[in-house]
Formats: C-alpha cells, structure tokens, sequence
C-alpha cells in the first residue's frame, strides 16, 4: 500500500482548472521561422516581355485625347448663318465629348462687355455647352489681330470656324494655326453669306436714292432691296441682280417726299450689314432769289450754283419766302431756306422766319449788294453797311483765298482747294461772340461764313455771293462739299457741334433695334471717325427729335474673301455632327456569328441530318435573317401630341407660320386681339390662338386659318401641299392675305406668288367676291372689307363645290391682322391708312364676320336675297 510522502503536494491540482483557463486566454506566441520560398521561383522563364517604347496603339488613344482647339467667327459678318455655325459647333462638342478630349474656345470679336479678346482654359467639352448656346454674333467686325494673341496657348489641333471674310489679320491667324499643327476650316459650304448694304446716295431726282451693295463673290443671286417706314412696312422693294463673278451690285430706289423710310435693308439672311438705318430725311430745299431779273439766266442767276450744288443731294423748290411757309397741301416741308442776297425783311415775313427757324430749320442766307445795303434781324452776327472789295476802302491789293477750316465746326475736315479767290465779301462788327460764331475765314482772319444756333435751328451768313461775282467758291468743288454739310447740320439739330450723342437704339448683330444695353457710350458730335464696337455699337444716337444714324457700312466698305494657307482642311457646317451609323452593321455581324456558332455546335454534336431539308432549312433560315429590312420605331414627339390635344379640345383661330418675324408677330397679336373682341361681341368665345407650321403639324383641327403671303415664299413639298388639299376639301377656311392693298380690279398680283406658293394646279379658279357676299352678312352688314390699307378687293373660289358651297378660301391684301394688331397694353400697334380709327373698327368688324363665316357657314344666306323677299310679301 502506497503512502504519500507529501500529501500535501496533492493540493497544487486544486489551480489546475485555473492554468488551464489562463493558457487558454493568452496563449503562448507562435514561434517565428524564416522561410525563403522565392527560392522556389529561381530558373522559371516567362514569354512576357516589358516594352521599352509606348505601343503605337496607346500612342494613337493618348493623341486622341489631346486637347482640341475652337475658334468661332462671332463678329457681324457670321450673323447670316450663325444657326449652321452655333449647331457645327456644339456638335464638336459632343464628339469631344464622346472621346474625353478637353476643349479650347476663342471668339474672335471683342466681346459687348468691352473686356479683351481671352481664350479659355482647356476644360471639359461638356463645361462649354452652355456658352456656346449663350454665344450670339456681335454687331461690330472681329479683331483676329488681338485673337492672334492668344494662339500661344493653343494646342496642336485647331477647327476655325471662319465667316470667310478677309480683315486684314486672318491670314496671317490662319498661317500661326497651321504652323502649331492640323488646322481644319469650317465655312458654310459656298462664298461667304455676310452681304454689305452701302449708304444710299441721292441721285438729283425727287426722292431718287443710288443703292450699292457688296459680297465677297458667289454664283448668280437676285438681291431685293426694301425702304421700311418706322412702323416695319415696306414702302418699295426694288430688284437687284448680281452675275457670278461680280462683287458689285447697283441699282436706284425712288420714293415720293411724302414717304419718309427709316431704314433700308435686304431680304434674305439678316444682319446689321444688309441695314442702313437713315436719319430724320430733309425735306426739300427752298430758294429764294433777291434778284429777279437775272433769275433764269444761267451762269449769272443767283440759284443757278445752288441747283447745281444741290441737285444730287435733296430735292429742290423755287419761289416766295411766303410761298415757302404757307399751307402746302402736299405736306412737303421745307428743311432748309436759302436767301440769294435778299435784303431786310418785312417784320411780319421775319417773325414767321424766327417761327420756323426756332422748330429745327436753317436759314442759309448769301450776301450781294442788296444785303450789303441794309440790317436785318435774322442774321448770325451784326453787319458793317456796305461790301468790302478790291480797291475800295477796306479793301486788299489782290483776292484773298480760304483758311483751313477750325477743327470743331461743321466744315472741320473738308480740303480747301487751293484756287479758290475771294475777292468781295460783307464785315461782320467785332464783337465778343463774332469768333466763336465764325466757321470759316479767308486768310487774313475776317470771316467767310458765320452761324449761330436759334432754338432747335440755325441761323447762317455766307458773306459772299451764291454766284461768281464776289467770288469763284461756287465753281469749286468745295461749294457742294460746304452745302452737305449745312444740310446735314439741318439733320441733327442745333446741339450737333457741342455736346455728344447718347445711345437712344442699338442695332444686334441680326439688324434688329433694341434699348440701350451693355457698355454703350455717348458718340461724340464729331464722330465719324469712330469705329463700330463694344463702345459705339450700330445704331440711333441722340434724341427722338434729333437722331443720328450711326451704321455699320459707314465704316466697313469692302468684303475680300479670307484665303486659307496651302496643307490646311477645309468643311462646311453640314459635314460635322453627322458620324455615319455602323448599328445596324454591327447587328447584322452578332446575329451572322451567332447563327455561325449554332452551325458548329451541331456540326460537331452530330445533330444535324444529312437530308435536304435541314440544309434547304439552314439556308432558307440564313437568307431571311440577312435579307431583313431594316425597321425603325418611329418617334411621336412630345409636343406634336400637345398640339393636337390643345388644338382638338377647344376651338380657336391659328395661323401659319411665315418664318419672318415680323409678320409672324404681328399675324400672332391681331388674332389674339381680334379673339378678344369676338368674345366681347359674340357668343363666340374662342380659346388662345396658335401658330403652325404647316409641314409638320396638323391642321384639320382649325375652323379658319390666316395664312399671311411673303415676298418670296417657299413652295410647300407635296405632303404639306396633300395637306393643304384635304383640309380645303373638307370644310376648311384660309384666309390668305398679301398685305399689299393690290387695287387692280381685272387681275390679283398676289395669284402669282400664292401659286408659287401651293404649286401648280392646286389652286381653283379665282373670282371677285360682290359687296353683297354672304361673308358681308354674316354678322354685321358691310359693304367694304378695310384692314390695315383699303382699296383691295376680295377674291374666292369661283363655283365652291360641296359643304353647302362654302367658300373655302378667301384672298385679300388689305393686311387685316395689321389693323387688329394691339399690345400688351391694349393699344394698336400700327396706324391705318387712310381712314384711321373708323377703318381699323370697321377691320374689327370684318374680321368678326370672317369668324362667324367660318362657324356657320351659309347661315346667313337668306339675308342676301332680303330685299326681294320683302317685295314678294304682301302689304
């Protein structure tokens, strides 16, 4: 029997449970041992091989994404096509970024906040979207001299898209470009579009204009010229041609004085090149003569140097101061006066002078001995009596000539031709205000001409004779300089020489008038050697009164065609943004693959037969897939289906769209303002008309359609001319308006451009419509259909057939939207000639009738035969 010999050695396994617990929540740490197993790897081989250069195929991804260069042409020369140029350039965009290339931009025109010419940093393509979308051509030419500048930080790859016209710098732009690397040209795809309409001239004859415009070369082009009154009417369009080849057109415009255009202009694309706005247009030249018995000898008479100097400048008029100043019943005022050595006046023919001096005329008085003789009120400055001549007292040895003319005076800048002799002319007393009166001296310092402002005219002494007696000024060239500038001086007023212009209306790019904008300044009252731009943009200057017209043409006077350098890429607009579609390709090449793997996969399966069938089977199979026509989802847009929906739901009036702004607006305003006055007097309450284009949107919905005719219309493509057809056949109403007033009764002008219009064959036979047309009953009783003019007639369809022989078209010309036309204000936005307010209520009522005609039809018949029925019932 065993025996402990240290029993109490038994009582340590009593703190076993408690080791085993504190190994196990910390156990001992591992034991590290180094292990070399990349020794195992030594020996292996590998066929993967560093390359030692940038594959070409990484090479060619990297160049892909360098940074690509855009200048765009945003001067005025780009308004002409600046949709094309606008869509080319966003299309660039999208490639770039499609490809994840960074974009480079420069405008080449300084920009309308007046800061310099800056490209842009190279950001993403997608950052410049929106800019380009703001982008809008300036009113002023391009400064490539300062965009030359800022090539230097272009990158290799340059896309210019050029208006094509040469400024004297982009040349040398183009050669920097192709020196840094690929240039690529982008223009519209022919010569340039800008086109340049000159200031016109007067040709001598009343009214007469010499019209010149320029291109910078192209194929064969008709060019119409328009005067527009201030309201946008056309007064006259005159036809212009220019043959290939030639950069030169001329022609003449010839207006009655009683017309007063404001601006003249070309149709076609429009921009402030292709718009002269003209100043308050002189009226006619008075002269009056103190001599009578010389009047009508030539060489000697007093007038015959003032009719010859003003003949080709402003129309002309003999006669009485009294005649000048009485009642004309033409309305031809009088802009200027000019007295031939006339002497004192009586006091009642210088008090009515005084008038009319004081409301914007110029007197233009020329000395001779009977003026010498006395005083008269109506003078600049005070007169010694008597003339100062060689020999006498008071006199010169020999005849004096001209001083250069003082800088700030109407004649500052004219040459004076040396040959020009003075040889009597009449004092003026010295007084304190005699040299700032003074505008031109002989040179021994005693004056030539003196002037002084009187009201808002001015009053001027030219101290010679009109004739060679005292002096030969009128046989020079000078004479007629010196009498454009005193009628221009009648132009702009009495404040002309002293005080600067404000901005009163800018012309844009497009060649449309808006509000002062921008960093407009004041142009100064001698500013014809300014420059259009930022500063001094195109447009009106001064006051309502008296404005000044300061024009683009007036300083640009030539379009030489840009030529781009040897090696670079020339495109047109059209070929970017067009990337030919492989889809469907790329469809057709999956679907044969797959059809090929089928094939093999049973092929070595086993699963095919080896009997006819199958193989005509496969056969059959292949060739139905590979001949399939292509068939693509065609897309309703969104706002084709709000059209019909707002068109179908309510009716309403529509018109359709002419594409000229102008007309569409004032089409668009005298509808809604002829709905709200329907609803006034009707029971006919109409919701918001619309506006359509009639080769996309669908017409049937429309009980009446206005239809104004432009110029120059597009024909309609057969589908629109379907169209047209079947709206007609189907109880429609057009209402088609020149807007000419045509008066001829045996034929309609306007038939040919309505033809031109729908195509051949698709108009029926015209005929006047009588006073006592259903249309004229239909709601009110109308003997006559006056719109914004009277005098033209109305035309229908000859035999209508159908829909209870209702007319379905209507033509007139006397502008009936014209006449409803009104602001936002309520008031009418154009007058109307030439019964004024009578006639637009009587437009109103027209208009009316033509509503009720389209909604009931022949409703109203009966009334046309109302006098016979009432005679056939018994009394």
């Amino acid at each position: 029997m065993g025996v402990f010999t240290f029993p109490l050695a038994l009582l340590l396994l009593l703190i076993l449970p408690g080791l085993w617990w504190v190994l196990r929540s910390a156990p001992p740490l591992p034991r590290r041992l180094s292990f070399p197993a990349v020794r195992l790897l030594r020996g292996l081989e590998t066929a993967r091989h560093e390359a030692r250069r940038t594959p070409w195929g990484v090479l060619l991804l990297r160049l892909t994404v360098v940074a690509l260069g855009i200048l765009v042409d945003d001067g005025w020369a780009a308004a002409a096509d600046w949709a094309e140029r606008r869509a080319a350039a966003l299309a660039l965009l999208d490639e770039a970024a499609g490809t994840g290339r960074r974009v480079v931009l420069l405008t080449t025109a300084p920009p309308a906040d007046g800061s310099p010419v800056t490209a842009t940093p190279a950001v993403p393509a997608a950052t410049l979207k929106p800019v380009i979308q703001s982008l809008s051509p300036k009113p002023w030419p391009v400064d490539r001299g300062a965009a030359l500048a800022q090539v230097p930080s272009f990158p290799g790859t340059a896309v210019w898209m050029t208006d094509g016209i040469e400024d004297g710098q982009g040349s040398a732009l183009a050669a920097r470009l192709h020196r840094l690397g690929r240039l690529v040209l982008v223009d519209g795809g022919k010569a340039p579009a800008a086109r340049l309409l000159l200031p016109p001239v007067s040709t001598g004859a009343a009214g007469g204009w010499a019209i010149t415009v320029r291109r910078a070369g192209g194929p064969d082009e008709m060019l119409f010229v328009r005067a527009l009154d201030e309201t946008g009417h056309v007064l006259t369009r005159k036809a212009l041609p220019l043959p290939s080849g030639h950069d030169l057109g001329k022609g003449s415009l010839s207006l009655p004085d009683e017309l007063r255009p404001q601006r003249l202009d070309l149709e076609g694309p429009a921009s402030v090149g292709t718009v002269v706005l003209l100043e308050n247009r002189p009226g006619r030249v008075g002269l009056v003569s103190g001599t009578s018995v010389q009047a009508e000898v030539p060489l000697v008479s007093d007038l015959y140097y003032l009719e010859r100097a003003f003949e080709p400048l402003v129309a002309m008029r003999r006669g009485t101061i009294e005649e000048m100043l009485g009642e004309d019943p033409s309305g031809r005022e009088i802009s200027m006066l000019i007295l031939a050595d006339v002497g004192r006046l009586p006091a009642e023919t210088a008090r009515r002078l005084h008038s009319w001096i004081d409301r914007g005329g110029v007197l233009v008085r020329f000395a001779g001995p009977t003026l010498a003789g006395g005083e008269d009120s109506l003078l600049p400055v005070r007169l010694r009596l008597g003339e100062r001549t060689t020999g006498g007292v008071l006199t010169w040895d020999q005849p004096l000539s001209l001083a250069p003319f003082e800088a700030g005076r109407p004649f500052a800048g004219l040459k004076v031709p040396a040959d020009v002799r003075v040889s009597a002319q009449v004092l003026a007393e010295p007084s304190a205000e005699l040299d700032t009166r003074t505008w031109a001296r002989l040179t021994d310092g005693t004056p030539l001409v003196t002037g002084a402002a009187l009201g808002q005219g001015w009053m001027v002494l030219i101290h010679t004779t009109a004739n060679a007696r005292w002096s030969n000024l009128a046989l020079s060239g000078l004479f007629v300089e010196m009498m454009q500038c005193l009628l221009d001086l009648g132009r702009s007023g009495s404040a002309v020489l002293t005080a600067s212009l404000p901005p009163l209306e800018l012309l844009d790019a497009f060649g449309r008038l808006h509000a002062t904008r921008g960093v407009a300044q004041p142009l100064p009252g001698e500013g014809e050697s300014l420059k259009p731009g930022p500063h001094h943009p195109p447009g009106y200057y001064g006051t309502p009164e008296r404005r000044r017209a300061f024009n683009l043409s007036d300083h640009v006077r030539t379009l030489t065609p840009l030529l781009p350098p040897a090696g670079s890429q020339k495109v047109h607009f059209a070929d970017i943004g067009h990337p030919f579609d492989l889809s469907p390709w790329v469809l057709v090449v999956a679907l044969m693959g797959g059809i090929a793997d089928c094939v093999v996969v049973r092929l070595m399966g086993g699963g095919f037969g080896t009997g006819r069938t199958m193989t005509r089977g496969a056969l059959v199979l292949v060739m139905a897939l590979v001949t399939m026509p292509a068939a693509q989802a065609q897309s309703v847009p969104e706002t084709s289906e709000a059209f019909a929906l707002a068109a179908a739901l309510e009716t309403r009036l529509a018109h359709v769209r002419s594409f000229e702004a102008d007309v569409d607006d004032i089409v668009r305003l005298g509808l809604k303002a002829l709905t709200r006055v329907l609803a006034g007097r009707t029971a006919a309450v109409l919701a918001e008309p619309m506006t359509l284009d009639i080769e996309k949107d669908e017409i049937l919905f429309f009980p009446l359609l206005y239809w104004p005719v432009i110029d120059q219309p597009v024909p309609l493509s057969p589908a629109a001319a379907a169209k047209v057809e079947h709206y007609l056949r189907h109880g429609g109403l057009i209402v088609f308006d020149t807007r000419d007033a045509s008066p001829w009764p045996g034929a309609w002008p306007g038939e040919g451009r309505l033809r031109a219009l729908l195509g051949p064959g698709s108009l029926p036979p015209l005929t006047p419509l009588s006073p006592d047309h259903v249309v004229t009953r239909s709601f009110y009783l109308l003997s006559d259909w006056p719109g914004r003019l009277a005098g033209g007639p109305l035309w229908g369809v000859h035999e209508p057939e159908g829909n209870d022989h209702v007319l379905p078209v209507i033509l007139g010309s006397n502008d009936w939207a014209g006449a409803w036309a009104m602001s936002s204000g309520g008031r009418p936005l154009l007058p109307v000639l030439p019964d004024g307010e009578r006639q637009r209520e009587m437009a109103y009522r027209f208009g009316i009738n033509l509503v009720m005609y389209a909604l009931t039809g022949n409703y109203k018949a009966d009334q046309v035969h109302l006098p016979a029925i009432l005679e056939r019932l018994p009394r």
